[in-house]
């Protein structure tokens, strides 16, 4: 998948974290999860990793400053460079990560139909 390095970020609770980088062969289909105001932007992670999880798990499980209240699905075009890996837990958020994430340094994204959660007789929150 490319080269393996060190990512090194300002906050302490997630600095050395590693994460490969990479171009990517084919078109990619991933997901934003965001707020009414950030609906794009360069951090995406996989259909798989979102699926049946509420908005306070996401943003557990991606070390989100805040909950999520919209889903964008976006393609990532042939030859967009990313760095991947899992996110850290980050103690200002009181999160723990541990979710798949791509960082996109390069590249075209197309944005799709954003949708917003929505609560179920039961409370969950449904994507």
């Amino acid at each position: 998948m490319g080269n393996v390095s060190k990512m090194w970020l300002l906050s302490e609770s997630i600095a050395n974290a590693t994460v490969a980088e990479f171009t990517t062969p084919k078109n990619v289909d991933l997901v934003r999860l965001s707020g009414p105001d950030n609906v794009k932007g360069s951090w995406f992670t996989t259909a798989d990793q979102v699926k049946g999880l509420s908005p306070a798990q996401l943003k557990n499980k991606f070390s989100l400053e805040y909950e999520p209240t919209n889903m964008t699905p976006v393609t990532l075009e042939k030859g967009a460079k990313v760095q991947v890996g899992e996110a850290a837990g980050i103690d200002a958020f009181s999160t723990k990560g541990g979710g798949y994430q791509v960082n996109v340094q390069q590249g075209n994204i197309n944005y799709e139909q954003t949708c917003s959660f929505k609560i179920t007789k039961h409370e969950q929150y449904i994507i």
